[in-house]
């Protein structure tokens, strides 16, 4: 938690509050080890509130808005062509479908590191290996509840993918596996990184390139002529939704973050007080 007061006017100090909250680290709360709360039967109502909370999220309603403005605009097809016959980061089609290959392959690796690097309570209660065990494998299921998702939807949507040799195949364009579940386990590693001692900057620095290397990993599908840009935003927010949804379910308890800043009256003026829980 932290307090800052100043004497400027209340506009003033609410701004200077906004930016010191943007800025400053976050505010941890006491946690049980990684994996010790995980539940199979967490009941109907947590399961509500988590997937409120996941639809909320930027995550995922970013990405979301920006699948149904790119179909609504007209635009999806034009710029998807454009990306392949343009090239817009890599040298070729071929170039963009390795880089997306490799980025989902690093992907893997940082949320893999995520969850060994997570603390699971100490060796003297007996605990860690239970805790590590289960939440690796709970989170393992996560992701393959995403694979298996997205594969019942490509059946399901037989949408057909930008390249005309593909359709031919029948080539099931949507979702997309290099969009769901990269994004799935890039939720994963922003609830990981809670249980890690790490300082502000790396967190922030490790999630920033999580997004990076997952928006790699879909896009290069999109310039390599595999899937329409609009598959990959609603893969993204797809991914985003059930990944949160899924660990705030069956993986830890409620009530773990939250985020607050409001005005406290006090005799020397006006205090903003501020918490933010990653």
């Amino acid at each position: 938690m932290s307090l800052f007061e100043h004497s400027a006017t209340p506009s003033v100090r609410v701004a200077i509050a906004v930016v010191i909250l943007l800025l400053c680290g976050c505010a941890e709360l006491p946690r049980k080890g990684w994996g010790s709360e995980v539940g199979v039967a967490p009941g109907w109502d947590k399961f509500k509130r988590a997937a409120v909370n996941a639809a909320r999220d930027p995550g995922t309603w970013v990405p979301a808005v920006g699948a149904v403005f790119s179909q609504a605009s007209g635009q999806d097809e034009d710029l998807t062509q454009s990306a392949m016959d343009d090239n817009w980061l890599y040298a070729s089609r071929y170039d963009a479908i390795l880089a997306s290959d490799e980025h989902r392959a690093s992907l893997d690796k940082v949320w893999m590191v995520s969850m060994l690097a997570s603390d699971s309570g100490s060796d003297a209660d007996g605990d860690w290996f239970s805790n590590k065990a289960g939440g690796m494998l709970t989170q393992a299921a996560i992701v393959n509840v995403s694979i298996g998702t997205t594969n019942l939807l490509k059946r399901v949507t037989t949408r057909a993918s930008p390249t005309e040799a593909l359709n031919a195949k029948g080539y099931e364009g949507f979702p997309s596996n290099h969009s769901v579940p990269p994004f799935t386990q890039v939720a994963l590693i922003r609830r990981n990184l809670r249980y890690t001692s790490v300082n502000d900057f790396t967190r922030y620095s490790i999630i920033t390139g999580s997004y990076l290397l997952a928006g790699s990993s879909a896009y290069g599908r999109v310039e390599g002529g595999l899937h329409f840009l609009s598959d990959q935003l609603a893969g993204a927010a797809l991914g985003n939704f059930l990944g949160l949804l899924m660990y705030d379910t069956f993986f830890e308890e409620e009530g773990k973050w939250g985020l607050t800043l409001y005005p406290v009256s006090n005799n020397t003026g006006a205090v903003a007080n501020f918490r933010r829980y990653f």
